[in-house]
């Protein structure tokens, strides 16, 4: 039985919010920091392969902004899914997605912003 694209892009769009930091999903792996890391940084989602992030990428700076991304390879094509603006809170010991993410509706993409490392990922 084949995915349609439609149904591979909606899966590839929510695999982001469960790798990395702040994963939805956690598993028993730990990363370099002695956390959980989701469901890792490598692997295969149907016929999708998840992509080496490049070398001038610093995911450490992400979390500041509530940021992170994965580039898969489908199909002949780059996929690139985005997470951010998923916690909105104000406290200072969690990510403060309104004032890194959602003042990109207002055009800002200012250092340390949630546009900025979509921009560098891209």
């Amino acid at each position: 039985m084949s995915i349609s694209p439609e149904l591979m892009m909606a899966i590839l769009s929510m695999d982001s919010y469960n790798r990395g930091y702040n994963a939805g999903i956690e598993d028993e792996v730990l990363d370099g920091a002695g956390t959980a890391d989701g469901l890792g940084e490598a692997g295969i989602i149907g016929n999708a392969r998840i992509l080496a992030r490049p070398n001038n990428i610093d995911v450490a700076d992400w979390k500041g902004a509530g940021f992170y991304a994965v580039a898969y390879a489908w199909n002949g094509q780059t996929i690139i899914s985005y997470r951010g603006t998923d916690n909105p809170t104000l406290e200072l010991s969690r990510t403060n997605d309104i004032l890194s993410g959602w003042t990109t509706g207002a055009g800002y993409m200012g250092s340390g912003t949630q546009a900025e490392y979509a921009f560098a990922f891209r």
